[in-house]
């Protein structure tokens, strides 16, 4: 199972390497890190690109 954000692969990175201070086992750790081999964890979009998160904000996209 890959990584579903950059803060949970660092958490990992540090858990394979034994200096992890979350409780994650190293075997656990190194198979995200497997599943994320080759993945880029790169930048979310800006709010403007995604979709408003309220009502009031999706209202005040039609009346533009």
């Amino acid at each position: 199972m890959p990584s579903a954000s950059l803060k949970q692969h660092r958490a990992m990175e540090a858990a394979a390497k034994g200096e992890g201070t979350l409780g994650i086992p190293q075997k656990v750790a190194q198979e995200y890190l497997a599943a994320d081999k080759g993945r880029k964890f790169g930048k979310r979009k800006a709010r403007s690109d995604r979709h408003p998160r309220s009502h009031d904000e999706f209202i005040k996209l039609g009346e533009d």
